[in-house]
């Protein structure tokens, strides 16, 4: 079933309320998208977006919806009922969406894939109760992928792996009876096609990561410190290094997310401490990570009552931002949350990153609102990939001390020129109406935290450059 209309949401900006929300980051704009449950989502080559859910409840309809250049979105219903979430979304190279979602009626899991021609299904496998929590993956070749949990095994699931060939599926278990229901698994693919899924293992309280060589799993990492593991979130970057979010649990009883990463072959951890997930519904995935071009950490944390974002630099501690916060106790987050890049190479680590997370308003029958929080476009250029070429050179590249901004081919006078670090704030600014403006600008920036900033020219023809510097310390 296929629906469109015209998209009329309204864009949130500032400090404002609607439906319990509050837009309390100054950097960050929030649009009501649709009613529903745990959504994910993903952006085609153009930038379009697509959205994943499950409507009306844990047993709802499954739909996709897909936001076009015009403003408008259609919206697909793919089966009307009787699924539970989490879906699991990705796009083909064709911009066509992949779903993956645990059916009821047959309890297995069902893949939905699109083409030119509409959604077909598929059933992977339909002995004992599989595809819960799924989680996709295709590889260079456009292979299909899925890790997901068995759940046949009472409360204890197995973890289970499921490849596409040209005579069907084929599944194979990764790790027997260790997970529960309602954990989710995390996938990624290495480039020669060697698969990795983490899980939470509540047994051994703790996060296993697996990964197979050949024909054979096996356990490459695991984290015993502290009840860890629960809303972990896993992503590849080009290089082929791993990174993990998670929620672990210390002895002291106080929830932290933990940031875990494989870089050269060699396993590290970190906790996040400027996030305090206190209000954390454990076991969802409630945590996302993304890794831009320069090295920059994201990583997005949705508890009961805030969504909030984490960034951290190259030899620079983690900043932190506050996305969404609640009005009201009655709405909350904590079900679910995707986070992704909105620009052209997604692996690459292009665009800026934006979140999609699930509201629940529990006065009101625990109905769900979908939002995509998304960085305001006067600040949005954190990681953007669509800079024309500059007028303007900076250097030295890397800085220190101070930088040189030299300007080539003046627009009649440059108006104003910012400078903004990766979570979008403005930490510097010339103005041609207070300052001698000339054809090159010595900026300070002795003062500044080490990262990534970027450096935008405004012109009095009302078009703008852009370029970056790095500080470092």
């Amino acid at each position: 079933m296929r629906f469109e209309k015209f998209l009329s949401a309204t864009v949130f900006v500032g400090i404002l309320s609607l439906g319990g929300v509050d837009v309390t980051a100054q950097s960050w704009q929030l649009t009501p998208l649709l009613e529903g449950d745990w959504p994910d989502h993903a952006y085609t080559l153009q930038g379009e977006l697509v959205v994943s859910w499950v409507q009306e409840g844990s047993m709802g309809p499954l739909k996709v919806a897909r936001y076009t250049s015009d403003n408008s979105v259609t919206i697909d219903e793919l089966v009307a009922g009787n699924f539970a979430g989490p879906p699991s979304l990705i796009l083909d190279s064709n911009g066509f969406g992949i779903v993956g979602l645990h059916n009821h009626t047959f309890e297995g899991l069902n893949i939905f894939q699109e083409s030119a021609s509409g959604w077909e299904t598929q059933f992977v496998e339909s002995s004992g109760h599989d595809g819960w929590n799924p989680s996709l993956a295709l590889n260079a070749t456009g292979g299909l992928f899925a890790a997901s949990l068995d759940d046949s095994g009472g409360l204890l699931s197995s973890v289970e792996f499921a490849s596409r060939t040209s005579s069907g599926w084929t599944v194979e278990p990764v790790r027997p009876g260790v997970v529960r229901k309602g954990t989710p698994s995390a996938l990624v693919l290495a480039s020669n096609g060697d698969p990795t899924v983490a899980v939470y293992d509540p047994i051994e309280s703790r996060l296993g990561v697996y990964s197979r060589t050949g024909s054979t799993w096996s356990m490459s990492f695991e984290d015993l410190d502290g009840n860890a593991g629960q809303g972990v979130s896993m992503y590849s970057d080009a290089l082929g290094d791993l990174h993990l979010s998670y929620v672990a649990i210390p002895s002291s009883g106080a929830s932290v997310v933990r940031y875990a990463s494989r870089v050269a072959g060699v396993w590290s951890t970190e906790d996040v401490t400027e996030i305090d997930p206190g209000g954390i519904g454990l076991g969802r995935r409630i945590t996302g990570l993304l890794k831009a071009d320069d090295g920059t950490i994201l990583i997005a944390v949705a508890d009961s009552f805030q969504v909030r974002m984490a960034s951290k630099s190259l030899a620079s501690n983690w900043q932190t931002e506050i996305v969404a916060e609640s009005s009201s106790p009655d709405h909350h987050f904590n079900y679910d949350l995707s986070f992704q890049w909105d620009g052209v190479d997604q692996m690459g680590g292009k665009g800026n990153a934006t979140i999609v997370f699930h509201e629940t308003d529990e006065s009101n029958s625990g109905r769900g609102t979908i939002w995509l929080a998304s960085p305001m476009l006067s600040t949005a250029i954190s990681n953007e990939v669509s800079i024309p070429k500059s007028t303007f050179d900076v250097f030295p590249n890397p800085a220190h001390g101070s930088v040189t901004v030299k300007f080539e081919g003046l627009r009649g006078g440059i108006p104003r020129l910012d400078v903004f670090d990766l979570l979008g704030r403005k930490v510097y600014e010339l103005r041609s109406n207070s300052v001698d403006m000339s054809r090159s600008q010595l900026l300070d920036v002795s003062g500044w935290d080490s990262g990534l900033y970027m450096i935008r020219a405004e012109y009095t023809d009302g078009s703008s450059q852009v370029n970056s510097v790095a500080v470092v310390r």
